[in-house]
């Protein structure tokens, strides 16, 4: 892990590859992932990049699995890696703040709030007006190939 010195020198560097947005998000401009998060290689050792910041800046341990590193709920960048954007926290509170911010269903078509929202024996969410529209196209699917 680097040193304060050493954190503050990357901190410089990256910044070289990032957009600073006038809300104060570090949007970052190299390598993402899949799931669009900042991929940086420091030493041939790849690094997420949110990761790596709040680790410099709390004085954390990159390599301990018992957290993982947040974004906040108004961040909405996958790429930003401003620490004041990110906290340290669960992968169950990651997923308590994915839905609470949610304003629309998946599909973007209905309003993610009662009564469009159904809870499936499992306990998983799911948007009822799209699933009332799945059930008649599947019925008339059904009644065309009859």
């Amino acid at each position: 892990m680097p040193n304060y010195v050493a954190g503050v020198e990357l901190f410089n560097k990256f910044k070289n590859y990032s957009i600073i947005t006038e809300d104060n998000h570090w949007l970052w401009r190299g390598h993402l992932d899949n799931g669009g998060h900042g991929k940086v290689k420091v030493n041939r050792r790849e690094f997420s990049i949110h990761r790596l910041a709040l680790c410099i800046t709390n004085n954390l341990d990159y390599d301990d699995k018992s957290f993982q590193v947040n974004h906040k709920r108004e961040c909405k960048f996958p790429n930003c890696w401003n620490p004041e954007h990110l906290y340290k926290g669960t992968h169950k509170q990651n997923q308590e703040d994915r839905v609470s911010s949610m304003t629309h269903c998946k599909r973007g078509l209905h309003i993610w709030k009662e009564p469009n929202i159904g809870v499936r024996k499992d306990g998983r969410r799911y948007c009822r007006p799209c699933a009332n529209i799945q059930v008649k196209n599947s019925y008339k699917r059904r009644m065309k190939n009859a």
